[in-house]
């Protein structure tokens, strides 16, 4: 029995020496990782220095270089690109859902005028202008009108069936 002891000791003490090694090493590691990031970091920052003091020579017409010039020359096609598309996103984000626009105000056609999207609006009845197949009524919990077979409020979510 004491020789069972005696190796479920040792056997013991080689995995405490082992997960402490282990451990070490990854310390160690995580160590040595954070200060590759800390130099990448650096990195980053020194070229975008560089790129910054580069395009402000190219602002200035100080720029002699020719392809320091080109990658001036993308570099601001970038930006102008980034700003149309910006604006673009802006539109996007204040566009509203038409159909909804439709329910509340029982016109046909708000809504389509404003966002461009008449083609991409689902009809209420699968078909424009058939008007009292698929009826609007108002949802029994927040009184938003809602599509007769639908199964669910679009504004609070309640179950409707």
């Amino acid at each position: 029995m004491s020789d069972f002891i005696e190796t479920a000791k040792q056997k013991i003490g080689q995995g405490i020496s082992r997960v402490s090694w282990e451990a070490d090493k990854l310390r160690r590691t995580n160590a040595k990782q954070g200060e590759i990031n800390t130099l990448k970091q650096e990195r980053e920052q020194v070229v975008a220095d560089l790129s910054n003091t580069v395009l402000t020579m190219y602002r200035q017409g100080r720029l002699t270089d020719s392809q320091l010039q080109q990658f001036c020359e993308r570099i601001l096609n970038i930006e102008r690109d980034m700003t149309t598309r910006s604006a673009e996103l802006e539109q996007i984000r204040a566009e509203s859902y038409p159909g909804v626009q439709d329910a509340r105000t029982g016109g046909a056609d708000s809504g389509a005028a404003s966002t461009g999207g008449a083609a991409h609006r689902p009809s209420a009845a699968g078909a424009p202008g058939s008007g009292r197949e698929s009826a609007s009524i108002p949802c029994p919990t927040c009184g938003e009108p809602v599509r007769s077979r639908a199964l669910y409020c679009n504004k609070c979510g309640a179950k409707l069936r």
